[in-house]
């Protein structure tokens, strides 16, 4: 604390925990690209207005044409019904999945028929329209801003599926106030570990509840996904910095661990022939003791023995070079990758820039004034724009320069890399030959020793073995393994773990009470949503689920496939609610339920009593939108909205 008894700010708190200078910290963490994120998720509201898909189906067989169309979607409960399995229900959750995450999200032969599809949207007071066509399963179209006077500007235009996936990705996150939230995946022995980020196509899964039932939050488990889309939707602040710092501190933490197995792996083997070298030289020793008298191969071992001294030293020296060489090898290596990865980065905004410099505006984005035809000439004939007057020709121009100087740099680190390779291969071919010359001498030491066995030479042949071996056992307890880069590697540990438990100190200070108003919102809810015995609920950060039933202890792994089902959208609902009332959260309110009937546990009542209370939200929750897929046809008849409701009237729907 300070003096004023306020918590000092964040990199001053963890230059504290670490006892390190704030300078240092500072380096660290903007070096592992790690940001503050103290401000909390505001609510902000998405309400999909209509989907609309067409198509033909079985093309190959002749083909039957099949269009979709809902239009006039707004809040409140919406259902999609018919009374058997395969009528096209999911499909209509499927086509909107797709069109909001930028990912085609169909079943294969759906995806085969599928022609066009068009989803609007508003965010809040913003509308938006998203229109793909489909080649071949790839997507092209465009997303655009449409006003209130009916007209419209388009934000991006796309053509395959990454720049699809791109455009929407770009779009929700910004609009929906997300952050990418980072893991990391654990490596082997093999294969090292590498960092896993996941954006809007992976976040979006809180919108949709399917039928696999797997996690509280979202159906992929992976990278403890739903606890970072808990914390992440919940709204509250430092999360991604919180999940930034520990996918930084694990791969810090992965890096010390591979080089102390390394480290340990040359000990054992230097271990192991220092220990061969002892038993060598105690039985070099014995001999010693056991003969007497010199010869005239005296002359003959002093010389072996003077050149295998200065061929030991040459080989000191050469592996002394050697890991001199390598790590300059590592060095330009990592000048190399680091080139490469900013030329890449700044081709990714080239492009960037490119889809958004075909835009040619008609009017001022500001105050909708019409541009004038004059300006609109100017910026065809001489480049500069009619909106702000830069000249986009001398931009394009500075950021050539700027990518030749960066290519410029990958070929001059490249070479430089290359001619790293070339000198610690050539150290390597040298340290070849200096050992096959040590063992070369090696050989003709023993072969002496075996000619002066049982004379006087023997002696001094006995001598020169245990001087031999005592220097090559000097020689293997000194060499030492490179850690270099050791202490780096463990200031960053110290810093990163400071940061991660600061960091989690500050969402913790926040999530506890979100957590359980959450948690006691949801218990009422499961109750309304039938499940009767539910008395209490604990929900944590890791998004695990704790169910007091009675006098009983369970939780939802071990819930039947009908009690997750409701528990998932019990969260939800809880999460929203809880948020809407203390102004944090970053869920936009939509919500996708598949086929509740299709859960076997799921019987007629329940049914009933999931829609009856999704229906009592409209009146607590006036802007929050939900979509019911199911079989149970009478329910939805019953109890949504007659103009809320697409009821198959044969076997299909579409």
């Amino acid at each position: 604390m300070t003096e004023t008894g306020t918590p000092p700010p964040w990199a001053d708190a963890i230059a504290a925990k670490a006892d390190m200078p704030a300078e240092t910290v500072e380096e660290v963490l903007a070096r592992h690209r790690i940001r503050p994120s103290p401000v909390p998720g505001q609510p902000r509201r998405m309400t999909i207005e209509s989907i609309a898909f067409a198509g033909t189906k079985d093309e190959a067989r002749g083909g039957q044409p099949f269009a979709f169309t809902w239009n006039g979607l707004g809040p409140g409960l919406w259902a999609v019904a018919a009374p058997a399995n395969f009528a096209g229900k999911s499909t209509v959750f499927e086509v909107a999945k797709s069109l909001l995450r930028g990912r085609l999200s169909v079943q294969p032969d759906v995806a085969d028929w599928l022609a066009s599809a068009e989803l609007l949207f508003r965010v809040d007071d913003t509308r938006y329209r998203v229109a793909v066509a489909f080649e071949k399963r790839v997507p092209s179209g465009t997303l655009e801003l449409l006003k209130d006077d009916e007209t419209h500007i388009q934000l991006g235009g796309f053509s395959s599926e990454p720049e699809f996936e791109q455009t929407m990705g770009g779009l929700m996150m910004d609009r929906l106030s997300l952050a990418r939230l980072s893991a990391w995946r654990q490596g082997s022995e093999d294969s090292p570990g590498r960092a896993a980020p996941h954006d809007w196509p992976m976040l979006s899964e809180a919108l949709f509840i399917g039928t696999e039932l797997r996690a509280l939050i979202g159906d992929v488990v992976v990278d403890g996904l739903p606890a970072r889309l808990l914390q992440m939707f919940v709204g509250l602040p430092w999360v991604s910095t919180l999940f930034e710092a520990r996918t930084a501190l694990k791969q810090v933490e992965e890096e010390i661990a591979r080089k102390r197995r390394r480290r340990e792996a040359v000990d054992a083997r230097r271990k192991i022939r220092a220990d061969a070298v002892r038993g060598e030289l105690a039985a070099a020793k014995a001999r010693l003791d056991a003969v007497i008298g010199s010869g005239d191969l005296r002359r003959r071992l002093v010389e072996t023995e003077g050149e295998l001294a200065g061929a030991s030293d040459q080989l000191r020296r050469i592996r002394a070079a050697q890991r001199e060489a390598e790590a300059a090898l590592d060095q330009a290596q990592a000048e190399h990758d680091e080139d490469l990865r900013q030329h890449q980065d700044f081709l990714e905004a080239k492009a960037a820039h490119a889809v958004f410099g075909r835009l040619r505006p008609t009017c001022c984005p500001r105050c909708e004034s019409a541009i004038p035809r004059e300006r609109q000439r100017r910026e065809r004939e001489s480049l500069e724009c009619s909106v702000c007057g830069t000249n986009v020709g001398k931009r394009d121009a500075d950021n050539d320069v700027a990518e030749r100087d960066l290519a410029a740099r990958v070929e001059a680190s490249g070479k430089a890399l290359a001619t790293a390779r070339g000198d610690a291969k050539a150290i390597a071919e040298r340290l070849a030959e200096t050992e096959a010359e040590v063992l070369r001498l090696d050989a003709t030491l023993a072969g002496l020793t075996g000619d002066l066995k049982g004379s006087a030479e023997a002696r001094w042949t006995a001598e020169a073995d245990v001087s031999r071996l005592e220097g090559r056992l000097e020689e293997i307890l000194a060499d030492e393994p490179e850690t270099s880069d050791g202490p780096a590697l463990e200031l960053d540990r110290r810093i990163l773990k400071a940061c991660e438990e600061v960091t989690n100190d500050l969402v913790k200070a926040h999530r506890d009470e979100l957590l359980k108003a959450i948690s006691e919102r949801l218990a009422e809810l499961a109750r309304r949503f039938g499940m009767k015995g539910v008395s209490s609920a604990r929900l944590n950060g890791q998004a695990q689920l704790s169910l007091t039933k009675g006098s009983t202890e369970t939780n939802f792994s071990r819930s039947t496939k009908g009690e997750r089902m409701r528990l998932k959208v019990a969260t939800v609902i809880a999460m929203l609610q809880v948020g809407e009332v203390a102004g944090v959260g970053r869920h936009p309110g939509v919500l996708f339920v598949d086929s509740p009937a299709g859960a076997e546990e799921i019987i007629q009542e329940d049914v009933d009593e999931l829609l009856d209370g999704l229906a009592s939200l409209e009146e607590t929750m006036p802007w929050f939108q939900v979509f019911v897929a199911t079989t149970k046809v009478d329910a939805v008849a019953d109890r949504v909205r007659p103009d809320h409701a697409r009821i198959a009237d044969g076997e299909v729907l579409w």
